[in-house]
């Protein structure tokens, strides 16, 4: 939606200025999107959004208010209906990798998988870098 937003502000911006406003929004809905930045050295990770691609926004927290990781199965559903009340359902199901507290109030997102088998490799990976002396795996 992001891209067609820019797309039509600045095909109506040849016809006048103001299609430019269409641009900014277009701009944030397109570029816009979340990660995650792991410090290893200093031991601290930080889930950013980048607004517009560029300004990032979010603070970094000390690993040694996590203990865990949690594999979670989440589904997503978009509907839409058209003109003639036929209604379309986008089913969206991924595996995700959280890093939380002992106590699973605090999460931070690492990744979205495809496959829990990807979640799972990257978990170990994950917990020998961070957690290297946990004996459990």
């Amino acid at each position: 939606m992001g891209y067609v937003l820019v797309a039509m502000g600045l095909i109506a911006s040849t016809y006048s200025l103001t299609g430019l406003v269409l641009v900014i929004p277009g701009s944030f809905i397109a570029f816009t999107y979340s990660k995650t930045l792991i410090d290893v050295e200093s031991r601290r990770i930080k889930y950013i959004t980048l607004l517009f691609g560029i300004i990032p926004v979010g603070k970094w927290l000390d690993i040694k208010c996590f203990s865990q990781f949690n594999i979670v199965r989440l589904s997503q559903k978009y509907s839409t209906y058209s003109r003639g009340s036929v209604k379309l359902t986008i089913d969206n199901s991924f595996i995700r990798l959280l890093l939380t507290d002992s106590k699973s109030i605090h999460k931070i997102q690492i990744n979205d998988f495809s496959s829990f088998e990807e979640a799972q490799k990257e978990k170990n990976e994950l917990e020998f870098i961070l957690f290297p002396c946990n004996d459990s795996n």
